[in-house]
Formats: structure tokens, sequence, C-alpha cells
């Protein structure tokens, strides 16, 4: 047995910080997750105080572009049609499952487990799909949340599928 082979393997540093990225952000969803499950209400209206601001905001688009108003309005319909305590503690529920497999699978990839790698792209698949289950696939609400975890997931499944040569 040579000493080389005896040594164990060291991470780079690209893929700690990676994974350190990975692990923060999933806590920091876990949590947002759990406030979500256990208190759906207080989610519904902070969203809707958001919602109120954002109408000054479309207010001013549709002064430049009346004829943006219609689409403007289309969303934020639905968005408040998808404001529902259920909706958004089911929503929380598939959140919090997602992020526990990402950060689980952040700490196995730290420690140059495959294994990581595959916790990790389930966890991202179900924070792309539950929205579109829970909020329909249809609603501006389910799809905008889609469309955030599959750009975000898929660039660091990408980024972490460039290391994985280097796991187990």
């Amino acid at each position: 047995m040579s000493p080389e082979s005896s040594s164990p393997a060291k991470v780079s540093r690209f893929l700690k910080i990676l994974c350190y990225l990975t692990m923060f952000g999933s806590i920091y969803m876990m949590f947002t997750a759990l406030s979500g499950l256990t208190n759906p209400d207080a989610v519904s209206q902070s969203m809707l105080k958001n919602m109120d601001q954002w109408e000054s905001l479309f207010d001013q688009i549709t002064k430049s572009d009346p004829a943006a108003q219609p689409k403007l309005e289309e969303i934020m319909s639905d968005i408040s049609n998808a404001n529902t305590s259920r909706n958004l503690r089911d929503n929380s529920f598939f959140m919090l499952i997602s992020n526990i497999l990402t950060f689980l699978g952040a700490r196995w990839m730290l420690r140059l487990r495959k294994k990581g790698f595959h916790f990790y792209l389930l966890g991202t698949i179900i924070a792309v799909i539950a929205p579109l289950l829970v909020f329909g696939s249809e609603n501006f609400l389910g799809f905008s949340y889609a469309l955030f975890a599959g750009i975000t997931g898929g660039l660091f499944t990408i980024l972490y599928a460039l290391k994985i040569k280097y796991m187990q």
C-alpha cells in the first residue's frame, strides 16, 4: 500500500465553498419553511402587504406602458388566488423536505460522498416540482417559485457535477 492511497482525499476549495453555500442556504430555507408550517396565516398576511407595495410599482409601470396593465392584473390575481394558508403550508412542507435533502447532500459531498450529490439532486427536483403541484403550473406564483428553484438548483447541480469525479 502506498502512502498516497492511505491519506484521506482533500476537498477542493471550490467544493467546500459550494457545500457551505448550500448548507447555509438550506438552513435559512428550513427556518423559512418552519415558519410557513407553524403560522401560514402570518406568511399569507405578509404576502398581502408585499402585494400592496407591488401595486404602487405596477401603477408606475402602467403609466409608461398602458398595454401592460391587463397582464399585471392577471399576475396579481394569480398570486392573490394562490395566497391561501393551505397552499402556503403545503408548499412549506415540501420546502422543508427539499432543504433537508439538499443540506444532507451538501454535508455528504463535503465528505466526498457521491450519495450526497444524489440527495442534493432529489431535493432540487422536489423544490422545482412542489410549487407547480401546490399552486398550479399555470399560476404565476407556482411558476416563479419553480423557476427560481430550477435556476439556482440547476446551476449548483452543474457545479457539483463538475466535482463528482472526486467523490466516492
